[in-house]
């Protein structure tokens, strides 16, 4: 490779690679939009089968960095940051840092859409940066366990925050619909564990999960009871803090204010259709 490119490879990954998890960030979104409501599901499947191999494949790697205290979390900026790579492998990570890219710009231009709505909430207007990660933006996004939309509500928390969620009708792709069951979703779990990282994790693999593990573990650290918890789930917790950072927000990485009950008077009662069906 002509050293002018090797300098234009090591520059761009250098953007990228601000911390360990966001490499997770990056690999997931080529998969996220769905280009034509056409499609089969078969392909779907296939492609977040995809997915879901590169996450379980990458999740251990992620964890060793994304865990290391904050002295030695980043490779020294006179290291090279492709050694040991392929050609192939670094022209990859160039990739998966533009398509990063272009999903913060997504996000970025539906913040103003979020914000308010998390604001009215009860929960800090930083938690947009979930959606870098659960969908890259992407409003149509559809996974292969069935969790959709910009947030990827899956069907049975949907409903259970009062969305309509059938096979006519699917409330989840609705930005403002989506975004207050989301934020009354964190806005709960926040008021169960106390704190914002056991919260991400349990928007990723679930209450009972991490209420299991905080059993097992003895403690509510996350740094000390995630290996208690699924491998994909040890990256996400780590990817989501390192988007608040990609989108802009200030404060230190590990805080965000605690969540509140609306100073709304009406809340809004989104209701399920007569003809209430389920996928």
């Amino acid at each position: 490779m002509p050293k002018q490119n090797r300098t234009f490879v090591g520059t761009a990954l250098v953007k990228m690679l601000t911390s360990g998890a966001v490499l997770l960030l990056a690999s997931s979104w080529s998969w996220a939009q769905e280009s034509d409501s056409r499609d089969s599901v078969a392909s779907v499947g296939q492609t977040f089968s995809a997915f879901h191999q590169t996450l379980n494949a990458t999740a251990s790697k992620l964890l060793a960095s994304a865990q290391r205290p904050p002295a030695v979390a980043h490779p020294s900026s006179d290291l090279p940051l492709t050694s040991g790579l392929s050609r192939a492998d670094e022209e990859e990570q160039v990739v998966r840092g533009i398509r990063l890219r272009e999903a913060v710009e997504r996000v970025r231009k539906l913040q103003p859409v979020f914000e308010p709505v998390l604001r009215q909430e009860g929960v800090p207007q930083q938690l947009a940066a979930v959606v870098l990660v659960e969908s890259g933006g992407w409003s149509t996004a559809l996974s292969a366990k069935g969790a959709r939309g910009l947030w990827q509500l899956m069907p049975d928390t949907a409903r259970r925050y009062g969305l309509v969620v059938s096979t006519n009708r699917d409330e989840r792709l609705n930005v403002d619909k989506s975004t207050r069951a989301a934020a009354r979703y964190l806005r709960d779990l926040h008021e169960q564990f106390n704190d914002w990282s056991l919260v991400f994790a349990a928007y990723n693999a679930g209450e009972q999960t991490v209420q299991r593990a905080i059993d097992r573990s003895g403690t509510t650290d996350f740094s000390r009871l995630n290996r208690f918890l699924p491998a994909e789930t040890r990256s996400y917790v780590p990817a989501v803090w390192a988007s608040l950072a990609r989108l802009g927000y200030k404060g230190t990485v590990g805080h965000l204010p605690p969540a509140s009950h609306s100073d709304l008077v009406v809340r809004r009662i989104y209701g399920r259709s007569p003809s209430y069906e389920t996928q």
